[in-house]
């Protein structure tokens, strides 16, 4: 699975692929935990993170490997992946925990590799 979501989300030279597992080992405790710790009402009325609606911390917390958080970012990810995780957030836990990682990560990631002597 990874080799594909790896090309899939422009995640092609070997220091981005590094940085990329490292950061989901990471925060996922060696690939263990899919569901953030927190209950995520520390996240509540976040309008960076589109939590706009009354519940939307608990409901939107970190999932994934790499914790996609906030409305926002699962409505995003949603009408990339083409499945409904806003109505649906469990399922970037279950379903797509490498897919959202890695859509965040290329999203995000602004790090930008212009010489490295590995690539």
């Amino acid at each position: 699975q990874i080799p594909e979501t790896a090309k899939r989300y422009n995640i092609t030279t070997i220091l981005r692929l590094a940085h990329f597992l490292a950061q989901c080992a990471h925060e996922s405790g060696n690939f263990k935990w899919v569901v953030e710790f927190a209950s995520g009402k520390a996240y509540e009325g976040r309008k960076d993170l589109g939590n706009t609606q009354a519940g939307d911390g608990v409901r939107f917390k970190g999932r994934g490997y790499i914790q996609l958080t906030g409305r926002a970012n699962y409505g995003v990810f949603s009408q990339f992946i083409g499945e409904d995780c806003v109505a649906q957030p469990d399922l970037v836990a279950t379903k797509y925990p490498l897919a959202s990682a890695a859509f965040f990560f290329n999203r995000k990631v602004t790090l930008q590799i212009t010489y490295c002597p590995l690539n």
